[in-house]
């Protein structure tokens, strides 16, 4: 198998990761999958490595995982993003004042209010 050369992983900021630093870096360079981790460490490396360049293909291939899970990772933020964006104008906040918020143009808040709900499955 022909390894295309990747940007390097971008470095984790926080002082400690969750689930230790020996695994987070063995994680990172790819000696172990990304299911050791913590999830919310799991989530932190697929943003970084997308961040970094990568494609979820590539992602997924470094960190033994499958494409459909690295795809569902990397819209859980986004999800949680247009739960908050509802939430906030369902509690009465305007929406000019919902987009200052969350730093989303006033049509895109326009958007999700006013959209039927997504349904998991």
């Amino acid at each position: 198998m022909i390894r295309r050369r990747l940007a390097p992983i971008p470095p984790l900021h926080e002082a400690s990761p969750r689930s230790g630093a020996a695994m987070w870096e063995a994680c990172c360079a790819g000696r172990e999958p990304a299911e050791s981790l913590h999830w919310r460490d799991r989530e932190d490396l697929f943003v970084r490595l997308t961040q970094a360049g990568w494609s979820v293909e590539a992602v997924a291939e470094h960190t033994r995982t499958t494409v459909y899970t690295v795809d569902r990772i990397l819209d859980r933020p986004r999800m949680a993003l247009e739960d908050r964006v509802r939430a906030s104008f369902r509690a009465g906040l305007p929406v000019e004042q919902v987009a200052v918020l969350f730093d989303v143009p006033v049509g895109e808040v326009r958007r999700l209010v006013h959209a039927p709900l997504r349904v998991a499955s």
